[in-house]
C-alpha cells in the first residue's frame, strides 16, 4: 500500500476524531512532510497543528452482530474495531467470562498501554476448530478512560450428519493443539499521539509454533530489538518509541512468522503538537 493511501486513511480518521479545520492543517502538514522529513527543521511542521486535549471517548465502529451459525470443525474469526481517546483497550468475553490465552479460545489479552493520544484499535477472536462448547454469547468490549462500549454476537454450532465421527479428532486437536499459521489479533491501525510522549504500538499474535515478530519502518528497514535505542521492539512484540518526534510520522509494519506461514499489519503513526 502506498503512502498516498495511508495519508488518505489518516485524514479520514482525523475527520472522524476532530473537525475539518484541524484536518485541513494536517493535510498541509502531510504535503510539507514529503519534502521535509529527515530535515533538521522538520519538527516545526508538527507544531503547525496544535490539537486540543479532549475528554475520553470510545465508539465501536466495526463488530459482528446478531447470530452466527457455523459448522463443527470450522475455523471462526471474529473481528472488532473501536475508535477512541485514549487508545481503546479491547477484550473479548464469553458470557461474563474473560477469554485469555490460557483457555480454549485463542485471543488477545487486554492491552495496558498508557497514552494521551487517539487511536483506531482492532482485535480478533480466533477459534481454529469450532466445537459445541464454543456455542454462546460473545462480547467485544472497548474501554477508553472511563468510557466503555460493547458489541455482542451469538455463536451457534450447527451439527452435521457425520459430526459424531469427527468429534473425537476435533476434541483431541483442540486439547493437544495444532500447527497454525500466525494471526495478529491486537493492534492499532492508526495512532495520533503528542510529540515528546513515549508510545508503544501493540502487535499481539497467535500461532503454533510460537511466531517470531519483527517490525519495519516506512523505509522497510527492520527495527532493532536493542532496548537502549529510542525506537526498538520489546520482547512481547510491541514497538516502543521514546520521546515521539515529528519525523517518526509514517507507516510501521508488524510481521509475524512461523513454519506455517506469516501475517502482517500496518499502523500509521501521526505525531501531534500539544494545544496551546
Amino acid at each position: 500500500m502506498t503512502n498516498l493511501v495511508y495519508y488518505a486513511f489518516l485524514l479520514a480518521t482525523c475527520i472522524a476524531l476532530f473537525d475539518v479545520a484541524i484536518c485541513r492543517r494536517l493535510s498541509e502538514d502531510i504535503g510539507n512532510s514529503e519534502n521535509e522529513i529527515g530535515d533538521e527543521t522538520s519538527n516545526e511542521v508538527g507544531v503547525a497543528v496544535p490539537l486540543p486535549r479532549t475528554n475520553s471517548f470510545v465508539k465501536i465502529i466495526k463488530a459482528p452482530y446478531g447470530i452466527l451459525n457455523k459448522k463443527g470443525g470450522e475455523r471462526i474469526e471474529l473481528e472488532c474495531e473501536a475508535i477512541g481517546s485514549p487508545p481503546p483497550l479491547m477484550q473479548w468475553l464469553m458470557g461474563n467470562k474473560v477469554l485469555t490465552e490460557n483457555e480454549a479460545f485463542e485471543t488477545n489479552l487486554i492491552n495496558s498501554i498508557s497514552s494521551q493520544g487517539r487511536a483506531l484499535t482492532k482485535t480478533r477472536l480466533i477459534i481454529n476448530k469450532a466445537l459445541s462448547v464454543h456455542e454462546g454469547v460473545f462480547t467485544c468490549v472497548a474501554e477508553a478512560g472511563e468510557k466503555v462500549a460493547s458489541a455482542t454476537i451469538t455463536l451457534r454450532i450447527v451439527k452435521t450428519p457425520d459430526q459424531h465421527k469427527n468429534f473425537s479428532r476435533l476434541l483431541t486437536e483442540s486439547i493437544l493443539g495444532q500447527r497454525t499459521q500466525p494471526r495478529i489479533v491486537y493492534f492499532y491501525t492508526t495512532l495520533l499521539d503528542f510529540m515528546g510522549n513515549d508510545i508503544a504500538l501493540p502487535c499481539k499474535v497467535n500461532g503454533s509454533p510460537q511466531p517470531e515478530v519483527f517490525w519495519t519502518d516506512a523505509n522497510k528497514n527492520v527495527i532493532s530489538r536493542d532496548t537502549k535505542s529510542r525506537v526498538s521492539v520489546l520482547p512481547d512484540g510491541e514497538l516502543r518509541i521514546r520521546s515521539l518526534r515529528w519525523e517518526d510520522m509514517g507507516p510501521y509494519t508488524c510481521v509475524a512468522q512461523n513454519s506455517e506461514g506469516d501475517d502482517s499489519i500496518t499502523t500509521f503513526l501521526y505525531p501531534m503538537a500539544l494545544g496551546k
